[in-house]
């Protein structure tokens, strides 16, 4: 049996810089890490900078091809081609017949496909299952390819529930030499002008999505690397290439997502705020309860049948240079020094510039940036440069130079700017925290990336907590990736779900991830109710291979100190711990609350489940736990319920499982969440304890 340790490689491609992190599977060491310039404009494309990577890596973590067990990245292509109108024409062969085809019809005619680019033409063709013969998918995919199109995307109303009509017509468009993609292929839900609308998109990234995958699969297997090449989703899961060549849409946000898959399952964050600073944008998004948001996805300002990462990207960063109006009012961004193509200041030892200038950076950009130069050479003085010369790692000339533009010291310059950069973040980090309820104790910011020492603390102080700086920050994304689970969702419109709809959403699930290498026993699937739209998703989860990266386990007294951080409590307090489920422990205090002028307000009653690790799984602020046994949770979560005006429903409730948590959020009738639940409790063993936390966020 070869013992030979095994290595899991995880790869960032970002708009400057390529990051690719070596990490042991057995503990999760980090072996080596490195960083080349991101190869936008080789041949190759970033695959070249990605070998130039994994070379690397190889050589200087004294690595062997042969232990690297699991290889992944994120990628930028998809984003950046819909950003940028690098795309492929896309045409719609709709199938139907009598109205209700007439309606299908006129649903799947786009016209044009907006983008933040502009519109492209989407050529259509109809084809009437009533009235036309043998061949005529064939003959309609030929003029569509006639008009210039590169992929078909076949649409029928409820091809959902029966595919079989897509994929005759996508079988006919490969025949005239078409790629090809069916609208059942990208979403599971009805609606067939927003499931159309995404397959067009879908479609018009096809052909740059495999041949980038391609490019990249060849440069890993000529490094002499066997294991499967995996690329970050939009989730923060993986998916393999295959994948990939059939829903390359589900790659959009990928560079974000891996950072914040870094914060949930690498540095163990249960609520906060993680902001990770890049050099040209800052990405922010929301933890809580040990899961990241998501949000539906938007393209031209449609609504697509695609789901992401709830991710605020901003235009200030580390790189974001100096701007300022003539009056000596201070900003930064939005260009950096990578869209000016100048270096930093900063990290130029050899740097004596002899005066400042104001310039546009790009055409058409106002001449409000102030850049330093000294001859023909010019630097840009950034937020960066702005923080290393307060901490004394940069000389003073540069900030004096700039300031003597503006009538002000150098010091006050790099105040003015490391404010205006970490107001911008505190604005965003404000309002999202509280659309997610998050105050108090929960809410904290933890900072990755390169850029976050230079704009997180004037963040932090404008906002009145506290910020840390997470281990390995400037490779984070690429530890999320190296971190990351395959993961597969599948949404179906069901009004009210029965066990046997939920089992079979399940099983969906299961043999999608085991299609994807997946070992049946070890995937983990969750599934949701949204009542009010009568939708149900299943979501699963398993490692990309059979070994996973543990974590350490932590004593009672350090899982019982991390409940109480959690909870803001002094070491004295009163701390129950009410049940063990699994490796999760449910533990609850009881605080009296200061009322006005110094009278007592009643009790707070926080709760926090903490797992083995001490990592928290789930904290409120005041909350009522109900402890049952398997086959009393319908009593239990009965015993819940309220009564109102629109009869009975069950208030937010989070169910504590073995290893999982279920939230009941989203489920409000009361039959529909025990169905759910008894559907979770399937081979659940009988002496195992259920746990209901009912409380506010």
């Amino acid at each position: 049996m070869d013992r030979t340790p095994s290595v899991r490689v995880g790869i960032d491609v970002g708009g400057t810089f390529t990051h690719a992190v070596a990490l042991a599977s057995a503990d999760g060491t980090v072996l080596g890490k490195v960083r080349v310039p991101t190869t936008h404009r080789a041949a190759e494309g970033v695959a070249l900078g990605v070998a130039q990577a994994l070379r690397r890596l190889l050589d200087e973590g004294s690595i062997r091809a042969s232990q690297i067990a699991f290889v992944a990245h994120s990628t930028t292509q998809a984003t950046n081609a819909l950003l940028e109108g690098d795309v492929a024409r896309v045409g719609v062969l709709c199938l139907g017949q009598g109205l209700e085809g007439a309606k299908a019809r006129r649903d799947t005619d786009l016209g044009k496909l907006d983008l933040p680019s502009g519109s492209v033409d989407v050529p259509h063709r109809y084809l009437d299952r009533q009235r036309e013969g043998e061949g005529a998918e064939e003959r309609l995919a030929r003029e569509l390819a006639s008009q210039g199109a590169q992929v078909l995307v076949a649409a029928e109303a409820y091809s959902v529930d029966d595919p079989s009509g897509e994929l005759a017509a996508m079988e006919a468009g490969r025949q005239v030499g078409l790629l090809a993609t069916g609208t059942h292929e990208v979403s599971g839900l009805y609606g067939l002008r927003a499931r159309t609308r995404t397959s067009v998109i879908n479609g018009s990234i096809l052909p740059k999505m495999m041949s980038a995958v391609e490019a990249t699969d060849s440069a890993v297997r000529a490094l002499g690397i066997c294991a499967p090449l995996m690329i970050v989703r939009s989730d923060g899961g993986v998916m393999t290439a295959d994948e990939v060549s059939i829903r390359p849409v589900r790659t959009i946000l990928s560079g974000p997502a891996a950072g914040v898959a870094a914060a949930v399952v690498h540095l163990g964050i249960a609520d906060g705020v993680f902001v990770e600073v890049g050099g040209t944008s800052t990405d922010i998004s929301v933890i809580v309860d040990g899961r990241a948001r998501e949000r539906t996805a938007t393209i031209g300002g449609h609504r697509l049948h695609l789901r992401t990462l709830d991710i605020e990207t901003i235009s200030v960063a580390g790189g974001s240079m100096l701007r300022a109006s003539r009056d000596g009012a201070v900003e930064v961004g939005p260009r950096s020094a990578h869209i000016a193509g100048l270096p930093y200041y900063c990290f130029d030892p050899e740097t004596q510039p002899s005066e400042a200038e104001w310039i546009a950076p790009l055409p058409g950009d106002p001449a409000e940036y102030i850049v330093l130069r000294s001859g023909d050479a010019r630097w840009a003085f950034t937020v960066t440069c702005a923080q290393r010369t307060l901490d004394g790692h940069c000389p003073p000339v540069g900030a004096e130079a700039a300031a003597k533009l503006l009538g002000t010291s150098g010091e006050a310059l790099c105040h003015s700017m490391l404010r205006a950069a970490g107001q911008r973040v505190a604005e965003v980090v404000r309002r999202v925290a509280e659309e997610a309820n998050l105050s108090g104790a929960r809410l904290r910011l933890i900072g990755g990336g390169g850029g976050c020492d230079a704009v997180l603390p004037a963040a932090s102080e404008a906002l009145n907590v506290s910020w840390q700086r997470c281990e390995d920050a400037d490779v984070i994304s690429a530890i999320g990736v190296a971190r990351a689970v395959l993961r597969e969702s599948v949404s179906r419109n069901i009004a009210a779900p029965t066990e046997d709809d939920l089992a079979a959403l399940r099983a969906e699930v299961l043999a999608a991830l085991v299609r994807m290498g997946a070992a049946a026993e070890r995937v983990e699937v969750q599934v949701e109710l949204d009542a009010a739209a009568g939708i149900a998703t299943a979501t699963g989860t398993a490692p990309a291979n059979l070994e996973t990266v543990p974590v350490d386990a932590r004593t009672s007294e350090d899982v019982e100190a991390s409940a109480r951080r959690a909870m803001g409590l002094a070491n004295e307090a009163p701390l129950d711990l009410l049940c063990e489920v699994g490796d999760l422990r449910v533990y609850q205090s009881r605080v009296k609350r200061a009322g006005i002028g110094g009278l007592l307000g009643g009790r707070r009653e926080p709760v926090a489940v903490v797992d083995g690790c001490g990592r928290v799984r789930l904290q409120r602020e005041h909350a009522t736990v109900v402890v049952a046994d398997r086959e009393g949770t319908s009593q239990a979560l009965r015993g819940l319920v309220e009564y109102g005006d629109h009869g009975a429903r069950v208030p937010p409730t989070v169910v504590v499982l073995a290893g999982r948590l279920l939230d009941l959020g989203g489920v409000p009738e009361v039959e529909a969440a025990e169905a759910l639940v008894r559907a979770e409790l399937a081979g659940y063993p009988a002496a195992m304890p259920v746990a209901f936390v009912r409380g506010d966020r």
